[in-house]
């Protein structure tokens, strides 16, 4: 999932392939999947925020129920380590 999101975060929108395969699964299949964590401790999410992609971000909250207080990891380009990302409280 992080390589397909990555590869699509650049501004172009969500890819047509992506789409269809998380469509393609059943709803709770769709969350657990989009709120898996990578390597580096990251979700789905928090790549497509740190790109900037908003119709991606909307799209994993809504369509995929990607959990908004989801913790992890998340490097950023401009700092030399990463964040931890923690629930709001």
């Amino acid at each position: 999932m992080e390589i397909l999101v990555r590869s699509t975060t650049s501004g172009n929108g969500l890819s047509p392939e992506l789409r269809e395969a998380l469509e393609g699964l059943d709803p709770m299949e769709r969350r657990e999947l989009v709120n898996t964590l990578d390597s580096r401790d990251s979700a789905p999410l928090f790549h497509a925020s740190r790109m900037g992609n908003a119709e991606i971000c909307k799209y994993l909250v809504e369509t995929c129920g990607a959990d908004l207080e989801q913790h992890g990891t998340m490097d950023m380009f401009s700092e030399d380590r990463p964040h931890v990302v923690s629930e709001v409280n």
